[in-house]
Parts: structure tokens; sequence; C-alpha cells
């Protein structure tokens, strides 16, 4: 199963915990030598792919690009998007962890959802049909793969 996930779902702490989920990081495909290659994203859905198809849970960045190649891949998919409802609580919890770390991706994904985050949400609600939406802070993300790997 592939898990595309909203940034600052906690895709790297699941996948530290467990051997079976990946966390395939799309900052390793997206380099800046290949930035404005417009496929830039194929191996690394292509690899997103293999992995699932070996079975491991595969998490992937929420890019556009990825969520639209996915849209027809035969690997199950989720989009796993947080409610408008959590706009503060998720800005808040993105700008922590920037100070906490001081990486540029961190500072960057917090500037991106503080000004893009309801665009990007009404965007991924009605576009794709495989959106599972997080209604309250305190969800658990293990239990939300535990309902999807059950469903299928």
């Amino acid at each position: 199963m592939i898990i595309i996930g909203y940034q600052g779902l906690g895709k790297t702490t699941i996948c530290q915990k467990y051997n079976n989920y990946i966390d395939l990081k799309c900052s390793d495909y997206r380099t800046i030598e290949n930035n404005d290659d417009p496929d830039w994203f194929l191996p690394y859905c292509l690899d997103g792919e293999k992995l699932s198809h070996e079975g491991k849970v595969v998490f992937m960045s929420h890019n556009i690009e990825v969520c639209d190649y996915m849209k027809s891949s035969s690997e199950n998919n989720y989009i796993i998007i947080p409610d408008d409802s959590l706009y503060d609580y998720w800005i808040e919890k993105l700008k922590n962890r920037s100070d906490r770390t001081g990486q540029s991706k961190d500072y960057y994904a917090w500037l991106n959802a503080k000004d893009n985050f309801y665009d990007e949400m009404k965007y991924y609600r009605e576009t794709y049909t495989n959106v599972y939406i997080i209604y309250d802070q305190n969800y658990s993300l293990e239990d939300i793969v535990l309902e999807l790997l059950e469903r299928d």
C-alpha cells in the first residue's frame, strides 16, 4: 500500500518504528539538477510502486504530480490530509518542527502550509477519491494505517 501524506503527518516517525514501513523521501529524487525536469517524479513513483508490490507500506510526499500519477496506479493508495478545522494546530506543529530541527525543508514546509493549506486541502478533496481526512488533532497514524490496510 502507498500512503501519500501531507507534511507533518508523522510519516518519518512511524517508519522509524516498523521495518515494513518505508519513508520514501521525494527530496532524494527531486534534486537541484533535475528540479526543472517535468518528469522528476516518475522514478520516485515507480520505486514507490515497486516497494508496495513487494509488500511494504510506502509513505510518499503529497506533491500534485505524485498524487496524479497514483490515480492510475495498480497499487492501493490513499492520500491522508488534515481537515480545514486543524489549520491552527497544523501550522503550529510545522512551525515547532522547523524551530526544533532548523532544517530548511521543515522551514519551507511550514511556510508552504501557512500560505496554501486551505487551497491544498480543497484541491485534494475535490480532485481525488482516495482521500482520508483527519478530523482530530489527537489522531493515531498507526490506527489510520491499520484501518486502511483492513480496507484492502
